[in-house]
């Protein structure tokens, strides 16, 4: 079974160039942590996933080692949306979209998953800004 401990939405508005990074996680209530779960139970038993390795020097490595060793979650995640969004907007036709990460549990094995979600009648998100902080939440339309 999946559970997850902790999500955070990034959001990539690449129509105007801009990522929106949230500075605080996303409350996870149970229809909601339902909902992320499944789509990450089917990413998991995609057959068509392949295994990678990191290039030497590959800074989102060094980035994920360092929330390894340090447990920043919400560094890490801003960090790694940034490269992603630095490469991806680099990209033609590519179409805004929102990345969610989430550090989940799995038949009690820890994994780190990223989620690119594109824009779909199943979920939306919002932004909310106190004028200091930016918080990103996903909104399922879960029926």
């Amino acid at each position: 079974m999946i559970f997850i401990d902790k999500a955070i939405l990034h959001i990539f508005d690449t129509e105007n160039a801009q990522l929106i990074l949230s500075d605080e996680l996303i409350e996870l209530n149970g229809e909601l942590q339902t909902f992320l779960a499944a789509h990450i139970a089917k990413c998991l038993k995609r057959t068509s996933g392949k295994k990678g390795r990191f290039q030497e020097n590959s800074v989102f490595e060094k980035n994920l080692q360092d929330y390894i060793n340090n447990g920043d979650f919400i560094h890490f995640s801003k960090t790694a949306a940034q490269i992603w969004f630095d490469i991806i907007r680099q990209a033609e036709n590519i179409s805004s979209s929102d990345l969610l990460i989430c550090e989940i549990r799995n038949d009690d094995i820890r994994y780190t998953a990223f989620l690119r979600m594109e824009s779909k009648h199943a979920f939306s998100h919002n932004v909310a800004h106190d004028g200091q902080r930016i918080r990103n939440d996903i909104h399922a339309n879960i029926s």
